[in-house]
């Protein structure tokens, strides 16, 4: 006997339907970042929602140039990184001493740390 659930074909249409409107809702606001900085301020007084008329990148220049976004890049690329390799050491660790070492609350432990 199959301990498999069956699911009805509308509830697989209405679950999907709902994860693409969530999906739509979710890449929504970066599909418009992204469109709104290739536009010049004349652009986007007259139309907030569509398209540019004109691509520019000068919106890009000016933010380099005059704002330090490459320092802050350059930062998060460093905190991203120190991070990624403290994670990585920190786990390597804790599985090799759950893996491998016997002690007294060894599942309750292994518990804790895959669930929290």
């Amino acid at each position: 006997m199959s301990n498999t659930i069956k699911i009805n074909k509308s509830t697989k249409v209405l679950t999907y339907a709902f994860l693409i409107i969530v999906t739509i809702a979710s890449l929504y606001p970066i599909f418009f970042s992204i469109i709104t900085s290739f536009k010049t301020v004349q652009d986007y007084t007259f139309s907030k929602t569509a398209f540019p008329q004109n691509w520019v990148l000068d919106n890009y220049s000016y933010v380099f140039r005059n704002m330090g976004i490459a320092r802050y890049i350059f930062n998060s690329i460093i905190t991203v990184g120190i991070g990624l390799f403290l994670y990585i050491f920190i786990c390597n660790a804790a599985g090799y001493a759950i893996g491998m070492l016997k002690f007294k609350f060894k599942i309750p432990v292994f518990s804790f740390i895959l669930f929290f």
